[in-house]
């Protein structure tokens, strides 16, 4: 028996890991190249913006680019010329590499097909700012900024071997679908939760024909149905937006142009920040040259105190609005409010075979802006933390983050945990199956308060869910959910909402329904062993009854020989009778009763 059990278990132990190996289908990224830029810098300017001139230039370079970033500089004339250049593998290594050297991260659209749609809201010149950060940390870089030291004077934009012109924005469907309006009014109210409400109307020449004014509704409708101003060339869409970047990305589709959202924060007591606002449409391609832009933005509650930025500022700030009307499409202006995290990422790694769950909440901001608010910040994370809980504080090159870690075998622990932090109404639901027929779902609500007293709310709220190996993710109707590889995330204001549907592999489950099967095997061995002996004993039995049997018959035949009747002699006429009689059967006298043996040997 325990040959067969031992061989039994070695066969499981042999298919086990086989099916635990079987892998999601990786997406194709369909996404390579490389990027090129050159930029000139005047051997003047290098002396005049530079502390330490060329030598201490050439030092902060090379000790601060990345290693994947590959670099020439030549000299002509006393002036500088680099090149640099980074390949990628696909689309997440490219969005990387590019968010290292830009110091946030960008948005960009990308669309594969015959005619691919790329688009970004980020200049060349911005892939220079990682420079511009270290050079500022040492106190070597004067009050001018990277645009008045780099000029970029070419770039290169090569993406699965088509070549596209890179030294400003690149816009790969540009030239092909460029539609020129009349005028352009954008109308958004920001809320308090984070999420944003924008109306854009374009007003097209009525010499544009009913074929433009289709293009414009199919291009409007990648976001929501457009809306058709009867009797004239207007079209209007209006969209929600949870975040900022969401609201860039919906207009930059809209609009098929770059929008760029960029703010500026100083330091003003613990509970204060000042925040320099500026945004900027590119409006050059998409513009007539009499046409009009006309802005407005309704500010959010938590905006105080906001302000032109200076008298040459084309914005106008009254009553929590601001109104801008210019061709240039840059609007800016400062406002306060309290200090807040560039974004709050919560990380569940449902990757533990046997079903324990862990969930990190990070809090992540610009090491110069959360360093005034540092202590302020750690005493109130730490403050609500219970047993189980751990803090974690790093630094990168630009970032700093607060990370909270807790495990629980239970969903209502890792649910409570998540309350606790994030100061909100979340539920978090996970019913999980580990069979791969089986579906398992996850039910996530997030609800992001503000962590800290007085704090704004966050930039973006993004939630990550890490899956084992063997995943198999199933149809859901939030598009919303992005999926890369065993990863699945979503980006989003104060407010989520995610339901993930998948299939996968674990461990517990998969021994929850092998120890029955083991156990019901194991009887039956146990049984068959039992049936095999008892059959066996029974013949044993039946030949050592056999045997017995034959040496008792052997044993019994002299025996019965020396207890047979011995035959009776009359004493008269010597006639031999067998049997008890009393007579003799000759002469009839009176027979002794003493044997024929006992009366020879008497005789004798």
């Amino acid at each position: 028996m325990f040959r067969q059990f031992f061989g039994l278990v070695v066969l499981l132990a042999m298919l086990f890991p086989f099916t635990i190996a079987v892998k999601a289908d990786e997406q194709e990224t369909g996404f390579s190249g490389s990027r090129t830029f050159v930029c000139r810098i005047d051997s003047s300017d290098l002396n005049n913006y530079v502390n330490g001139g060329r030598g201490f230039f050439d030092f902060i370079l090379r000790q601060n680019k990345p290693e994947w970033l590959g670099y020439q500089i030549h000299t002509v004339e006393r002036d500088v010329t680099i090149q640099f250049q980074f390949d990628f593998q696909t689309y997440a290594d490219y969005v990387d590499k590019v968010t290292g050297l830009l110091g946030y991260t960008p948005s960009i659209i990308y669309r594969a097909g015959n005619k691919p749609t790329y688009m970004e809201n980020f200049n060349t010149i911005d892939l220079l700012n990682f420079v511009e950060i270290h050079l500022k940390a040492g106190d070597s870089f004067s009050e001018f900024s990277k645009d008045d030291l780099f000029h970029v004077t070419e770039g290169a934009f090569v993406l699965n071997g088509a070549t596209h012109p890179a030294s400003k924005r690149v816009n790969i469907c540009l030239s092909d679908n460029v539609i020129v309006f009349n005028s352009i009014d954008i109308s958004t109210t920001g809320e308090k939760n984070g999420s944003f409400t924008r109306k854009i109307t374009v007003e097209i020449s009525s010499e544009s024909g009913e074929d433009i004014i289709s293009t414009v509704k199919e291009q409007f409708k990648q976001i929501e149905k457009p809306i058709i101003e009867e009797g004239t060339a207007q079209v209007s869409v209006q969209f929600d937006a949870n975040d900022r970047d969401e609201l860039i990305t919906k207009t930059m589709l809209a609009l098929n142009s770059a929008e760029t959202i960029k703010e500026t924060e100083e330091f003003i007591d613990d509970t204060t920040v000042g925040v320099w606002y500026r945004e900027f449409f590119d409006l050059e391609q998409i513009l007539n040259k009499d046409g009009a832009f006309r802005y407005s933005y309704e500010f959010p509650s938590y905006y105080n105190n906001a302000t032109k930025t200076n008298e040459d500022s084309k914005a106008y700030v009254s009553d929590g609005k601001v109104t801008y009307s210019n061709r240039e499409g840059l609007i800016d202006f400062r406002y306060e409010r309290g200090f807040r995290f560039d974004s709050i990422i919560i990380d569940t790694d449902l990757t533990n075979l046997f079903g324990k769950i862990k969930r990190s909440i990070r809090f992540v901001s610009t090491v110069s802006n959360a360093a005034p608010y540092h202590e302020k910040v750690k005493a109130e994370l730490e403050k609500d933390m219970i047993r189980g809980m751990t803090l974690n504080i790093s630094d990168d090159a630009s970032s700093r983050c607060y990370e909270i870690t807790f495990e629980s075998w239970f969903v209502d622990d890792i649910s409570n945990f998540t309350k606790t932090v994030v100061k909100g109404a979340c539920t978090f639901q996970l019913d999980r199956n580990g069979l791969p027929f089986q579906k398992s779902q996850i039910s996530d609500t997030l609800k992001i308060n503000s962590v800290i007293s007085k704090m704004a709310p966050p930039n973006t709220v993004q939630a990550k869910y890490q899956f084992p190996q063997n995943v198999k993710f199933r149809e859901t109707e939030n598009k919303d959910i992005i999926t890369d590889g065993t990863v699945c995330s979503m980006v989003g204001g104060n407010s989520l909402s995610i339901e993930i549907n998948y299939s996968s592999i674990r461990l517990v489950s998969c021994l929850i329904l092998f120890v029955p099967i083991l156990v019901i095997v194991i009887v039956i061995l146990i049984i068959v062993r039992k049936a095999k002996r008892f059959i066996k004993k029974r013949k044993e039995k039946k030949m050592q009854e056999g045997q017995n049997m034959s040496v008792l018959s052997q044993q019994t035949e002299p025996l019965a020989a020396k207890t047979q009747p011995q035959p009776l002699i009359c004493s008269d006429c010597g006639h031999e009778m067998v049997g008890c009689v009393q007579f003799c059967e000759n002469c009839g006298a009176k027979v002794d009763e003493k044997p024929l043996a006992t009366a020879e040997k008497t005789e004798n």
